[in-house]
């Protein structure tokens, strides 16, 4: 899926939302793209802002069963967001990261054991 098409999907997603109760939010969050990833996979792989992840798993009723969702790959959430380490060192890539593991890990603490 290229960057336009993630774009796109985002645009729907934001509308979708906008208009939505709070149980179809909740299973818009929850649908998935062909390649199997939620809209808070596609957050964090293109490295959103953690407002928007935080945003995206708390307006679920079950942020667990968000941060649990694999792709296609078997990859969850954490595990993307472990592989995000191209220019994470600079000082406010790297407060990022470490923040949004933070965050998963406390809505799901198993993903640390999670294997692809």
């Amino acid at each position: 899926m290229s960057r336009s098409d993630d774009k796109r999907s985002s645009v729907v997603v934001h509308c979708a939302l906008a208009f939505a109760t709070a149980a179809a939010a909740s299973s818009i969050l929850l649908q998935r793209d062909k390649h199997g990833r939620t809209p808070l996979l596609i957050a964090i792989a293109n490295q959103a802002d953690l407002d928007v992840i935080r945003f995206l798993l708390l307006q679920t009723t079950s942020p667990e069963s968000q941060a649990a969702m694999s792709d296609t790959l078997g990859q969850v959430p954490l595990m993307l967001a472990c592989e995000q380490t191209g220019g994470c060192w600079q000082s406010h890539n790297m407060h990022r990261q470490v923040e949004l593991v933070k965050l998963l890990l406390q809505v799901f603490p198993q993903a640390a054991q999670h294997q692809a």
